[in-house]
C-alpha cells in the first residue's frame, strides 16, 4: 500500500484523506511513526504540527506543481528531439 503523500501527490485522493490515514495509524500502530506512515519527511511533519493542515497542504501542492512542471518539460524535450 502506498502512503498518503504518494497518493496525494499523484492525485489519487483529496488532502482531507489525511484524517483517514491518521485514524488508520491509530488503530494499527506497529512501531511505525506517524510521519513514516504518512510518508512525510521530518520537515513536512514539523510543518504540519506547527502550521496545521493548510501549511502542509501548501507544501505538498508546491511539490505536486513542481513535479508536474518537470514532467511536462521532460515530455516536451523528448518530443522536440
Amino acid at each position: 500500500m502506498s502512503n498518503f503523500k504518494e497518493q496525494y501527490l499523484i492525485g489519487k485522493m483529496q488532502f482531507t484523506a489525511i484524517n483517514d490515514f491518521i485514524a488508520q495509524w491509530h488503530k494499527n500502530t506497529k512501531g511505525m511513526s506517524l510521519p513514516d506512515f504518512l510518508g512525510l519527511t521530518k520537515e513536512e511533519y514539523t510543518l504540519y504540527l506547527q502550521g496545521g493542515d493548510l501549511s502542509l497542504k501548501k507544501e505538498l501542492d508546491a511539490q505536486k506543481q513542481k513535479a508536474t512542471a518537470t514532467f511536462s518539460f521532460l515530455i516536451d524535450k523528448h518530443y522536440k528531439n
